[in-house]
């Protein structure tokens, strides 16, 4: 039997070299595109909340419709993808959020912008988990951690891109008619469109359909991925007994609350950290302010790489999750304890470095605890018990804030969160039996 020479050293590493190039810096782009349009509305509430009349309590509940709408959709949402492919699937939600997005510059009070945030919600729910989904198709879980991380580097480059080009956008106030939050939700809304009709003809479903993979590439990528903790589902899967059996698992509930404080903190990061600095800066003027905000990821960019790679090499999951997010736990008491500007930023960039480096290996430890049949309902079952932390979170932050007339007490929650997440996180490591049952097939 003929075999391709690129195969012949270091097994099949040079097929998955081949995967990254090509599928991961597209995934990176369309996540970055979402990250823009899920937190661009902090930036917007800096002249929007006046203009709408919304006070912060407002703002946050319209932070916790759109989760809201999120949490809706997600499990079926996945459940659509493994039935449709990735290729028709992502496609629809980006497509869809990317309309939603730029409707919301219509809303004319609090009740029509709650209406285009659970509308957003509902339109992107599934993309995330949908993408982790993916991942698990073509890449071997030794790598996986590293992929994982490289994907989410997008929502730091995403909080870069945000800040360098949403004060501009604010800044056309007036221009056409239409307030600069208007032009903001517009222009950042519609790059989603377009990457969603690319994504109809960029991706591939599975390994086996790939025509930019030589038959022995495909042969020895299968083999990767060809036992039953690897593989693909079939479509016969009953997706809703599998969720009704999951859900009794103390291992998945654990790693739903561990996401539940995490997606609280990215939540809350990307809703509230503008006016956070605001209250600090309260004189600089809307381009500096978005450019300021920009510093924190460009750390998280550096210290994600890093990271992932670090996990991969050691092979090591619990502790490269817990770490970080202790890490963030203490960015936020630092913000919270903190009047000095420069401390403020200190701990804006440990929160949302130690938020981003534990969800890159979070996300492999979730990956890797489910078989083929309950992988499509499990990641969107834990991303979904998480989102509900998103959703309360922006809201509890903001009624706290118009009760105390600071952010103080919100964000020592943030941090509790934090601690919780981390526990959790030692206590599914520690299940070995829950894992192997749920291995095994034996869900509940």
């Amino acid at each position: 039997m003929t075999t391709d020479p690129n195969l012949q050293q270091g097994g099949a590493r040079p097929v998955t070299t081949r995967v990254f190039r090509r599928l991961i810096p597209f995934l990176v782009l369309c996540l970055m595109v979402h990250l823009v349009d899920r937190i661009n509305v902090g930036f917007a509430a800096l002249t929007m909340n006046e203009d709408l009349g919304l006070s912060s309590t407002a703002f946050g509940l319209a932070t916790a419709l759109y989760s809201a709408g999120y949490i809706l959709a997600e499990i079926p949402s996945n459940i659509m993808m493994a039935k449709f492919g990735a290729r028709i699937w992502l496609s629809r939600i980006m497509i869809t959020w990317g309309i939603a997005a730029a409707a919301t510059a219509l809303a004319v009070g609090p009740n029509s912008f709650y209406l285009t945030r659970v509308l957003l919600g509902l339109a992107e729910a599934g993309f995330l988990p949908g993408v982790f989904l993916y991942l698990s198709y073509w890449i071997p879980a030794r790598d996986r951690a590293r992929a994982t991380s490289v994907f989410l580097l997008a929502q730091p480059v995403g909080l870069v891109v945000a800040g360098i080009i949403s004060g501009p956008m604010l800044a056309m106030n007036g221009i056409g008619g239409l307030a600069g939050w208007q032009w903001l939700f517009i222009l950042q809304g519609l790059p989603a469109v377009m990457l969603g009709v690319v994504a109809f003809l960029f991706l591939t479903d599975r390994p086996s359909k790939a025509g930019w993979l030589s038959q022995p590439e495909k042969s020895a990528l299968e083999a990767m991925l060809a036992d039953r903790e690897h593989s693909a589902p079939t479509h016969t899967t009953n997706h809703w007994r599998t969720a009704s059996q999951l859900i009794k698992n103390p291992a998945v509930v654990l790693l739903g609350i561990a996401y539940f404080g995490l997606a609280s903190s990215l939540s809350s990061y990307g809703s509230w950290a503008p006016l956070i600095v605001r209250t600090v800066l309260p004189d600089t003027n809307l381009s500096l302010l978005s450019a300021l905000l920009s510093l924190p990821p460009l750390v998280c960019v550096v210290a994600m790489l890093f990271w992932g790679r670090n996990s991969d090499r050691a092979n090591e999951r619990r502790w490269h999750t817990v770490l970080p997010a202790m890490l963030a736990a203490m960015g936020w008491l630092l913000i919270a304890f903190s009047d000095e500007p420069v401390l403020r930023f200190v701990g804006l960039t440990a929160t949302i470095t130690g938020c981003f480096a534990a969800q890159g290996v979070f996300w492999t430890i979730a990956s890797l605890l489910f078989p083929p049949e309950a992988r499509p309902v499990g990641i969107a079952m834990v991303s979904t018990l998480g989102l509900i932390g998103g959703a309360l979170s922006p809201l509890l932050v903001g009624w706290l804030t118009d009760v105390t007339g600071d952010f103080r007490a919100g964000l020592i929650c943030l941090a509790a969160l934090l601690v919780l997440a981390a526990t959790c996180v030692l206590a599914v490591g520690r299940s070995e039996a829950q894992r192997k049952a749920i291995a095994a097939g034996q869900f509940s």
